[in-house]
Order: C-alpha cells, then structure tokens, then sequence
C-alpha cells in the first residue's frame, strides 16, 4: 500500500483511538485487587468489521483503528503486571478465505506491528519476549523474514511473553508437533491461559489455543474490538477476579 495512505490510515485511526481513550479516562475505574492479576490473557479481537459498518468507516480505517486499540490494551496490560498475553490476529481461515483486499490490509498491519514492536519503549523495558504461533509459509516471505528478526532479538527476554496467533489452526500445530518443526509451538511454551477476553458478541473460541485455554475463564462483550476500552478491560478483569476457579474439581 502506498505509504501516503498508510499514514493516513493511522492518523485517521488515532484520531479515532484518542477520542475512545477520552471517553475512557472521563470513567471512574473500580481498583484491581494486584494479588489477583491473571497471569496469562488471551484475547479475540473480533468485530473489526461489524464496528466499520456501525461507524460508517471503510473497514482499512476500522482495522487501524482495531490496531491502534490493541497497543493502548496491550500497554494497559503491562501496567496492572499481567505477564503473558496471547492475541488471536489471523487464524487459518483468515489467511486462506479472505478477499486479498482485506488480506492486504492485515498485511500491511502485521508489518507495522513488528516494525512498532521491534522498537517499543514498554516491550523493551519489560523485556518481553515475542513470538508468533501459526503457519507463517502462508503470509508473504518479507513478512515472513520480519518476523522471525523479530523473534530472534527478542529471543533471551525473560519478563514475559507476547504471542501472536497468524494464520494458526490447533490441528495444524499438533501435526507439525508431531513431525518435528523449528517452529516454536504453543502449548509447550506458554503457561495456560487464565482469562480469555472475546469481543464482538460471538461466544465461542474459535480454535483460540484450545489446548492453553481448557481451564481460562471466558468473558465475551458485545462490543466489536475497535470499541472495547481500557475501562471495558478493567471490567473483565474485575468479573475474573470474583470467578471461583475450580480447574476442574
């Protein structure tokens, strides 16, 4: 995509994003209890779509501004002290079924991520780890190539871990397990996931990292990504603090 309206794209994103976060701080936030953080989040930023109907956004914007939410989530998560969080960006049938205008797009925001990740103030800081989990031979090989830089420099961080799903299938990750890969794989890295956060008014996984998940408590909010607030966060959280967890028992 040409880069002029790249920038664009953002800057209509942020213009956007910044007045969501305005409505958020006018908000008064119950406090998180620290001694119940949830060590693991999982989140399944659905309804990047349905918001750029709702807004009347061409859904290049909506994404962004999807984007741009998920760094302001990202950081928030860092700052109450949760050490692991997993993002469903694409699955399987995302990279496969989607129109290639819409894959494009996802494209070019996959590389403004690793391109913004590889340099972030809080992931450095926190040293935090990045990985992404899912067959990457399907995106294209310059993606491909920044990816595992990224991956590589990040490497001996030990104050967490950032772990992205692209174009990820359970299945497929069970079979590469089996047959031996240099891929990393999910379930043999990252500790199970507490709190599975889903938004755009679907109930369900999704093959989210089941075999991760198959003790997370699972909030699902009607509000598509784009609008999911840091004060809608803040309620997730809270709602998983008062769960009785019982793993099972």
């Amino acid at each position: 995509m040409d880069s002029s309206i790249t920038g664009n794209l953002a800057a209509s994103a942020m213009k956007i994003q910044r007045k969501l976060r305005g409505v958020s701080k006018s908000s008064s936030y119950t406090n998180l209890d620290p001694s119940k953080i949830p060590l693991h989040v999982g989140i399944i930023p659905d309804g990047n779509r349905r918001y750029s109907r709702l807004a009347n956004l061409s859904y290049r914007i909506a994404y962004n501004v999807g984007y741009e939410n998920l760094r302001n989530i990202m950081k928030e998560l860092l700052r109450i002290g949760v050490k692991y969080l997993s993002v469903y960006a694409m699955s399987l049938d995302n990279c496969t079924k989607r129109s290639s205008e819409e894959l494009e797009t996802l494209h070019d925001l996959i590389i403004k991520g690793v391109e913004e990740l590889s340099k972030d103030e809080d992931i450095i800081e926190n040293q935090i780890r990045v990985i992404f989990f899912g067959n990457l031979l399907l995106l294209p090989e310059n993606i491909n190539a920044r990816i595992i830089e990224l991956e590589n420099s990040t490497r001996d961080r030990s104050g967490g871990i950032l772990s992205i799903a692209l174009c990820y299938s359970t299945l497929w990750e069970i079979d590469i397990d089996k047959k031996g890969t240099e891929r990393p794989v999910s379930y043999r890295l990252l500790p199970p996931i507490d709190l599975v956060i889903r938004t755009g008014g679907q109930k369900r996984l999704s093959d989210f990292f089941p075999v991760n998940a198959r003790y997370a408590e699972l909030y699902f909010s009607e509000k598509p990504w784009p609008a999911f607030s840091i004060e809608d966060l803040h309620r997730a959280i809270q709602w998983f603090q008062s769960v009785q967890r019982n793993f099972g028992k």
